[in-house]
């Protein structure tokens, strides 16, 4: 019974060591390759990328000439304008807010 968690130690102190020694890939390196040659990175993939709604719909909106005022990230009379008259235009539900389904339509829209 003994045996096998020593020898479970000993392989968390062989694996710790390698890490230290740096023989091991870094799993958020993109940089490692596995034998099929495919980039491992897994964790690196799957972190979370913080989108500023407000901020890129303004950028959006006056990209495509809407003029939602200063594009600082704050829902302000100006920007709420600008996503009515962007709805409207669009055949939207007009309600004013900014949303991530809002700024994909932004972002698809061509300006003419």
């Amino acid at each position: 019974m003994k045996y096998p968690i020593i020898m479970m130690l000993f392989g968390v102190v062989l694996s710790s060591s390698a890490l230290a020694k740096g023989n091991a890939p870094d799993p958020m390196d993109c940089h490692h390759k596995s034998k099929a040659g495919e980039q491992h990175c897994r964790l690196a993939e799957k972190a979370p990328v913080k989108v500023n709604v407000v901020l890129e719909t303004q950028k959006q909106l006056n990209r495509l000439g809407y003029n939602a005022g200063r594009a600082d990230g704050i829902m302000g009379k100006k920007t709420r304008d600008a996503i009515v008259r962007f709805q409207r235009q669009h055949h939207e539900v007009v309600d004013g807010k900014a949303s991530i389904a809002l700024l994909d339509k932004l972002k698809t829209t061509v300006k003419h």
